[in-house]
């Protein structure tokens, strides 16, 4: 059975609101794996407007961002972006990039687009809009942002020196809000002795994905199953034949 979970009827900004308020916990508390939305009126009565559909972005800075990326709420999609921004709220958006993005689950596990790379782009606000694809998300859009900082905070550990590696595209991201520590803590200054190449352009590429061993071997089981099942079949047939052959009575 499919659980399908149907909104009759999206009114205005308070019904779409609502919507994105609420959809996602009810899809997941009641195992949803359809939803359909008459979204009709959603523009107060007009239809879906392209600006209702907009996902809105407040940076809260102007960092130096040179790529960036979507992530999509739901799996199993495929959608083409544009990306837009722009300095304050009263300036025109400027359109920075029309792109695909993809979030897939497959045996291996969830497959996702890499980041796209941009011009370097000090805007503040962003707006990402879906021009093509599989229709609106049930959830808001997620924007990921990137940019090489000039700066680097961390809290030490121990004694110094300390070692600082960057490039490896294994390693797990370690970023952390220092906006709750305390302004009255000092930051003392660092400086960078002489780069060390450690494991070289090769720790740059990522690790291949893992040979499906268990996919294989499920295969080979069953293809192993299917030939007992038809040697079973044709010696049971042969037996049966010979049963059912004439009787020579002496």
């Amino acid at each position: 059975l499919l659980n399908i979970l149907f909104v009759g009827d999206i009114f205005g900004s308070a019904g779409r609101r609502i919507v994105r308020e609420h959809i996602g916990h009810v899809c997941e508390a009641h195992q949803v794996e359809l939803v359909i939305i008459n979204a009709e009126n959603a523009a107060g009565g007009f239809g879906v407007t392209p600006q209702i559909a907009d996902d809105l972005f407040d940076l809260g800075a102007h960092p130096p961002v040179s790529r960036l990326n979507v992530t999509l709420p739901e799996a199993n999609t495929v959608n083409t972006i544009e990306l837009a921004s722009r300095r304050m709220p009263s300036d025109p958006w400027r359109t920075i990039t029309k792109a695909g993005f993809y979030r897939l689950k497959t045996q291996e596990g969830e497959q996702r687009n890499a980041p796209i790379e941009i011009g370097i782009d000090r805007d503040r606000y962003w707006r990402a809009r879906i021009i093509r694809g599989g229709g609106l998300p049930q959830r808001p859009l997620r924007l990921h942002v990137e940019w090489v900082p000039n700066e680097v905070t961390f809290l030490a550990r121990g004694q110094a020196p300390f070692l600082l590696v960057y490039g490896n595209a294994t390693a797990a991201g370690a970023e952390a809000d220092l906006t709750q520590i305390p302004t009255d803590v000092e930051i003392a200054a660092a400086t960078v002795d002489t780069r060390q190449v450690v494991g070289g352009a090769n720790r740059l590429t990522p690790k291949p994905a893992a040979f499906p061993w268990v996919r294989i071997l499920l295969w080979g089981a069953l293809l192993l199953a299917m030939a007992l099942l038809g040697w079973m079949a044709f010696h049971l047939s042969k037996d049966t034949g010979s049963s059912n052959g004439p009787t020579t009575m002496h």
